[in-house]
């Protein structure tokens, strides 16, 4: 059952998407432009003493100054970026830093400086993932045989790493780099897992290819098949550790089926996730076990379009954290349906479900996209005050969303709540994202 609507007032409704004074009771000020932005960007980014941190925050800045046309100051801080990178002492630590630097390049088609830049990455993992973003950009630019042996450099690489686990997910990063670029037989030939496949179909797909689409599928399910006598172990607590990589799977799989118009198999696939999460046996840890899968399944629920069923199954969560996950998933959901007044009411219970979590800092981060998402621009900063700390992302979603709607006097405001540098340059980089978009939009 829903909780009523009219548990809460329309009155409170509407305060929460009260937002910031207007320039009649501030002191008026001409709104920062998207250098300026860059600007305060750079001032952060010069303020930290972590060299690492520091060349993620240049190569974040290097990329919106490419973005917004302005190649030169672009390639003048990635080469700040770099010689950053080179003082490094820990090895592990400078090839993250080569590798963000290379994100950048790849993603400007700059293939001579990124190839020149793999080769400062000492670590495999790291070296592994920038091959696969080299391949794409080499692919982009037309030269699919170049990239096709960068993906073979990459699988070559993934299979020095002794992590089964951290194998395994490469092989999926390397797979879905293939599909992106249309080499959809060499990605199913690296794919080890159903849900790369499923990520395969889909874009085959999207590339409207839907026979193929449907016969991947159809291996995948073959990979999934399971007996009752199969399922019982991981309904117990022995196996409880297991049962949320299944229900992964299953959800992957109707997600899948779901996106390439099959739904009655995703609803299938969907049913059995569920008879399995609600058949755990009783024992101590199985409330967590329970929520914290469960968090995982409403999630694929609102992917799905399954609203009412995702809503009524978050209520019968417990654990708070994992509760108000799935709160905000399912606000989300509503959201975008256009269902405002319900996405609002679950916000609300969710905030005061996440209070009681023992770590409410990643949940609040959550909570607080999911306002960002709605205009409730006032409430989610006084989650940012009450917790005092959320992830960059989440700051960087209010900088993009203030200048996107135009906000541009509101973006200095929101700004004095954000207390950390990284949340800082984050929120800076949104707002000149979005106001260099809107700028263009608007000639």
């Amino acid at each position: 059952m829903r909780t009523p609507l009219c548990i809460i007032s329309a009155f409170l409704i509407a305060s929460c998407i009260v937002s910031f004074p207007t320039q009649s009771t501030c002191a008026a000020e001409r709104p920062k432009d998207a250098k300026a932005w860059l600007a305060e960007a750079r001032k952060s980014a010069d303020a930290l003493k972590n060299l690492g941190a520091k060349v993620d925050a240049l190569s974040g800045i290097a990329e919106v100054e490419a973005g917004m046309g302005d190649v030169k100051a672009s390639d003048k801080t990635l080469a700040q970026a770099s010689a950053l990178a080179l003082k490094i002492d820990d090895s592990y630590d400078r090839s993250q830093a080569f590798h963000a630097i290379l994100k950048v390049q790849a993603k400007r088609k700059m293939l001579s400086e990124a190839s020149a830049t793999l080769k400062k990455i000492e670590d495999t993992e790291d070296k592994v993932y920038a091959l696969c973003e080299l391949g794409i950009a080499y692919s982009k630019a037309g030269k699919n045989g170049q990239a096709a042996k960068i993906f073979s450099e990459a699988l070559k690489n993934s299979r020095v790493v002794e992590c089964e686990l951290a194998q395994g997910e490469m092989r999926s990063a390397i797979a879905e780099a293939q599909a992106e670029c249309g080499m959809f037989s060499d990605a199913v030939a690296t794919a080890d897992d159903t849900k790369t496949l499923c990520a395969i179909a889909i874009k085959y797909q999207k590339a409207g290819l839907r026979a193929e689409a449907q016969k991947l599928m159809a291996t995948a399910e073959a990979g999934i098949k399971m007996s009752k006598d199969e399922m019982a172990p991981l309904q117990t607590e022995e196996g409880a550790d297991n049962l949320s990589d299944v229900v992964d799977t299953l959800c992957a799989v109707a997600e899948a089926q779901k996106a390439i118009g099959n739904k009655d198999r995703a609803a299938a696939h969907l049913a059995t996730a569920k008879s399995l999460i609600l058949g755990m046996k009783e024992f101590k840890s199985a409330d967590w076990y329970r929520s914290w899968t469960l968090k995982s399944f409403v999630a694929s629920l609102v992917a799905c379009g399954n609203l009412d069923e995702a809503e009524a199954l978050m209520n019968r969560m417990h654990d708070p954290e994992m509760k108000a996950f799935a709160m905000a998933a399912v606000a989300s959901g509503y959201a975008k349906a256009g269902d405002r007044e319900r996405a609002l009411n679950i916000l609300l219970e969710a905030a005061a479900v996440a209070k009681k979590a023992e770590d409410p800092w990643d949940v609040a981060s959550e909570i607080f996209q999911a306002e960002v998402e709605l205009s409730m621009y006032t409430r989610a900063l006084e989650i940012a005050d009450k917790i005092g700390f959320l992830n960059d992302k989440a700051f960087g979603c209010l900088g993009l969303a203030l200048a996107k709607a135009g906000k541009t006097d509101r973006l200095e405001e929101a700004f004095k709540h954000i207390k950390g540098p990284g949340g800082k340059i984050s929120y800076c980089l949104g707002a000149a994202r979005g106001l260099a978009a809107a700028k263009a939009k608007n000639g």
